[in-house]
């Protein structure tokens, strides 16, 4: 069955009401949801969410009539584990480079330009390393902060260079305060590698922009304050990655080692 609608078994222990109403025994109940349908169809046979205990439902278990009554709690729990599976199961969900394979966190891949193939890159300016949007890319990991294998849209990532020439310090996207531009650039390093700048502080999402995709800086959880990693071009011919609002939509393009 196909990993988007199989739904992984749930192990519930609960009190069995025999007919005449008294609780005497517990009793392991396993149901196996095998699709999201099952999940709706046994929610609607609840009587009230406003209240705690729900509709009770007959069981034939062993040739014995017991009543299983289901609690809020239980519901709840249902629908948030299926809703995390769902999350990580659905191949909807998750980043896709130019060949329809799903990002891992084991490869490297390029960045490259959705509108012209231009690429990812860095360069040094004012001596230091800035991201830059250029005809050639440096091959990238991504680390989901979720600890998935594979790279998720909306998810936190972190994103390295490899293959930096003559630099062994930390390849880690941050971004930095301009004062003098007032603009925000992507640099790479630590805090360390810019004394006396502002360093921002938030997060990198990868998020789905139709048939591409676009880099967003978010300084806090709340999705509002996400920004877009556009191009800045006030450097002239050098066009650095920078948190101006603008739009640039990319690919990704697996490296070969």
């Amino acid at each position: 069955m196909n990993t988007s609608v199989t739904f992984l078994s749930i192990i519930f222990v609960h009190f069995i009401k025999v007919q005449n109403g008294s609780f005497k025994r517990s009793l392991l109940l396993e149901r196996t949801l095998s699709s999201h349908i099952h999940v709706i169809k046994w929610a609607q046979k609840v009587e009230s969410l406003g209240i705690l205990t729900l509709k009770s439902i007959n069981l034939r278990r062993n040739n014995f009539l017991v009543t299983k009554s289901f609690s809020f709690l239980t519901i709840f729990f249902l629908l948030f584990a299926f809703t995390i599976k769902l999350k990580f199961a659905t191949a909807g969900d998750s980043v896709k480079d130019k060949d329809g394979n799903i990002l891992n966190v084991t490869s490297e891949y390029l960045m490259q330009s959705a509108n012209n193939g231009d690429g990812i890159t860095v360069t040094r300016v004012k001596g230091k390393l800035a991201v830059i949007l250029s005809s050639n890319a440096l091959p990238a990991t991504f680390t989901d902060s979720s600890k998935s294998k594979v790279i998720l849209i909306d998810d936190i990532v972190s994103i390295n260079f490899t293959n930096i020439t003559e630099y062994s310090g930390s390849s880690s996207w941050i971004v930095v305060y301009d004062e003098s531009t007032k603009l925000s650039y992507i640099g790479v390093g630590s805090a360390k590698d810019y004394p006396g700048q502002q360093i921002k502080i938030g997060t990198f999402k990868i998020e789905s922009i139709g048939a591409h995709y676009k880099l967003v800086f978010c300084s806090d959880n709340n999705k509002s304050s996400c920004k877009n990693v556009g191009v800045d071009g006030a450097e002239g011919i050098i066009r650095r990655l920078a948190i101006n609002g603008s739009l640039l939509p990319i690919q990704f393009k697996k490296h070969n080692k």
